[in-house]
């Protein structure tokens, strides 16, 4: 006799860890069926009931409110599955959690007090003067000259510069 068929109930029971909890962090779930029926719970709150085998999974978005930074629990009540097939594979992960943090505001920055300067020559022969200065600290200046070199070929651009 298979144990999963004579119970009318299981509890799964589960735990996950959020590393950080801020207001602009949004926090997602898609429970998967456990069973024939089941409701999902997290930190005791009702997230989603009457989930059934075949239904497609679903997206809830998580308050804040129900989470805590560190651990936080899933608990799973659900009518166990019934093997259609005699191969049947029974579902054993109980959801997907995402937790998406957006991307910080991009800020221009040196590396290790070293800024990246990228100069384009012109076709003319030259001096390039490229001159640093900042609040604190002495101006620094550097001269590149140009020499004439061969010219490659190049692609024709549809904008004109003058």
């Amino acid at each position: 006799m298979d144990i999963w068929n004579s119970l009318n109930t299981c509890i799964i029971r589960g735990e996950f860890t959020l590393p950080c909890l801020t207001d602009k962090i949004q926090i997602s779930l898609w429970p998967k069926s456990l069973g024939e029926k089941q409701t999902m719970y997290i930190n005791g709150h009702l997230i989603a009931d009457g989930i059934k085998r075949d239904d497609p999974v679903k997206q809830y978005q998580l308050d804040h409110s129900i989470l805590h930074k560190g651990e936080n629990s899933y608990v799973v009540v659900a009518t166990p599955f019934i093997k259609r097939y005699q191969y049947d594979n029974l579902n054993t992960d109980p959801c997907i959690i995402q937790v998406r943090t957006p991307a910080s505001t991009w800020k221009r920055k040196v590396f290790n007090g070293l800024a990246q300067i990228i100069v384009q020559s012109s076709k003319e022969i030259g001096e390039i003067v490229l001159t640093a200065t900042s609040k604190g600290l002495s101006a620094a200046e550097i001269r590149i000259h140009t020499e004439p070199c061969k010219l490659l070929p190049e692609v024709q651009s549809a904008i004109q510069t003058k």
